[in-house]
């Protein structure tokens, strides 16, 4: 079982958190608190909009077991490049090397996907992704965003990947 979706509009990145230190009636510190930017909270809510919209429209249940998350960011080719540069970023022969790093945008559709406070959809833990498969590319048809699915990952299929990757790795 499989859901799939994509998140329309200018990916955003998981942000570093901002901090705020909380104090009582007299001025001292008692806690601190971390907030995410408000760019990357929004960008969360759209996410889990269209987890949720892909969830409503598939069989309504969370996915079991060991899952597999195939990601893709599309981003938009930037109006500074020549011709050339823009057909190889179209024909993706040339990749969006600068930041945001890949790992940021994971995070965010991992967390917009499971945001708290907000019923669980797709799966319970973000901790069943055991492989995660991603790319930043350019898009090709002017469409920006991030396509995202999510897979549970069979047994047999599992063990024997993870046994090729170590033969090939070790």
């Amino acid at each position: 079982m499989e859901y799939s979706f994509f998140v329309e509009g200018h990916p955003e990145p998981q942000a570093r958190p901002r901090f705020s230190v909380r104090k009582d009636r007299y001025g001292r510190a008692v806690g601190v608190s971390t907030r995410d930017t408000e760019k990357s909270k929004s960008y969360k809510e759209r996410v889990y909009a269209c987890a949720l919209t892909a969830y409503k429209k598939g069989t309504r249940a969370l996915l079991n077991g060991p899952l597999e998350l195939h990601l893709v960011v599309f981003r938009e080719i930037p109006q500074s490049f020549s011709k050339k540069k823009h057909k190889e970023a179209e024909d993706g022969q040339l990749f969006p090397i600068q930041r945001p790093d890949l790992d940021n945008y994971i995070k965010a559709a991992l967390d917009g996907i499971g945001m708290k406070g907000l019923p669980k959809i797709i799966f319970s833990d973000d901790a069943q992704i055991v492989r995660i498969t991603a790319g930043k590319r350019y898009s090709f048809n002017g469409q920006v965003g991030m396509a995202i699915e999510i897979r549970e990952l069979m047994p047999t299929v599992a063990r024997e990947s993870f046994v090729k990757e170590e033969r090939v790795n070790g």
